[in-house]
Parts: C-alpha cells; sequence; structure tokens
C-alpha cells in the first residue's frame, strides 16, 4: 500500500494505492469535488503490460467504482489527511465489495 498526502494544483489530494489480484489496482482518493466538498473514492483500474516493457491503467464502466465518503467540509490538509485515514479503516469493507463485484460476470 502506497500513500501519498500532497498540495496539487486543485488543492490538497491523499491518494493511495492497493495491488489487488489479476493485474488490478485499487485508487483511493480524497480530494476536493466540484461543489467544494470534500470526496473520497474508490476505484480499481486494470494493469496492462505492453510487449516494449511500458505500463499502462485502464479503466472502463464495469470496474468497481465507489464514493466512500462526502464530507461538506474545506479540503484543507488537516481535513483531507483525517477523512483519507478514516476511508482507510474501512480497507477490507472495501476489497470485499470488489470481490463480490468481480465475482458477478461483468463482460
Amino acid at each position: 500500500m502506497n500513500t501519498s498526502i500532497a498540495k496539487t494544483k486543485t488543492g490538497w489530494q491523499g491518494n493511495t494505492r492497493i495491488e489487488l489480484d489479476d493485474g488490478k489496482v485499487l485508487v483511493v482518493t480524497t480530494a476536493k469535488a466540484l461543489d467544494g466538498s470534500l470526496a473520497t473514492t474508490a476505484g480499481v483500474h486494470k494493469i496492462v503490460r505492453y510487449t516494449d516493457g511500458s505500463v499502462a491503467e485502464s479503466y472502463n464502466r464495469h470496474h468497481y467504482y465507489k464514493i466512500w465518503m462526502f464530507m461538506p467540509v474545506r479540503a484543507t490538509e488537516k481535513q483531507v489527511r483525517a477523512q483519507h485515514a478514516e476511508a482507510l479503516s474501512m480497507i477490507d469493507e472495501m476489497i470485499s465489495e470488489i470481490e463480490q463485484h468481480y465475482a458477478v460476470d461483468r463482460g
């Protein structure tokens, strides 16, 4: 699990990446939403490895994605750190939902 909290051009942001089975990665992000609130999302991306050695991530509408937390607070460093930590305490629940999501054939 790799976690970083940094100030980006759009404000403070927390990011965590967790490698999953079958060439997938769970990306948990805490950042300012379009309405100014603080949102934490979890999404699964497929890791694609090309023959030339390069690596990319792909996402399509069949992949797991969920808004885990949405708070009407400013996206300060303190708030981002606190909300991201709270979301990470739910990793087991997220992974359980992800396993259920991919247990159903989604094409």
